[in-house]
């Protein structure tokens, strides 16, 4: 029998041994997880994109979304609004001028409060860039292919440049749709 209980008694100090090493490790691992997210934080602090990305996160955490939710639910939301902000490359100017500054304060204030967005608003924004897409497609089509048929490089620099412009009566209704989303936020 003293053979057995040296057996249970080395199983026991090995299981033991083992427990310690996995527990340890685990709290090594949370620390250094810890160091580095903080890191993060401090570099991204720095640039005007990583405090707009970290205002993000608080945004979704007071939300209600704790944690990583919040964290990916702010972030999605500030990415959304950067995709948008994009769009205004192409929006913007295809109206007139006297509107063209009320434009760029819409894709402004919905660049700085698209963090706070929920379902409904990105619901909200899919169905309003999809009748902007739908609307501006035939155009964008009918430039597009007589820019593969002309032989004229001038010719075809010109044809691009009026690609990048669409017809203001679906630049103004995107603009009025994001403004009005927006202001829900």
């Amino acid at each position: 029998m003293a053979t057995g209980k040296k057996i249970l008694l080395g199983l026991g100090i090995g299981c033991g041994v083992i427990v310690l090493l996995v527990g340890g490790s685990c709290v090594g691992m949370y620390y250094w997880g810890k160091s580095k997210v903080t890191a993060a934080q401090a570099e991204m602090a720095k640039s005007e994109g990583g405090k707009a990305a970290l205002e993000a996160m608080k945004q979704g955490a007071t939300r209600g979304q704790g944690g990583l939710t919040g964290a990916v639910a702010g972030l999605a939301g500030a990415g959304i609004g950067a995709s948008v902000s994009m769009m205004s490359i192409q929006i913007v100017p295809s109206l007139p001028a006297s509107e063209q500054a009320d434009a760029n304060a819409a894709f402004k204030a919905f660049a700085e409060r698209s963090a706070r967005m929920k379902t409904e608003d990105m619901d909200a924004l899919s169905k309003a860039i999809d009748r902007y897409n739908t609307a501006v497609k035939p155009g964008m089509d009918a430039k597009a292919k007589a820019m593969e048929t002309e032989q004229d490089p001038a010719r075809k620099m010109q044809l691009a440049l009026e690609m990048s412009k669409v017809d203001p009566s679906a630049a103004r209704a995107f603009v009025a749709e994001l403004k009005a989303i927006s202001d829900r936020l």
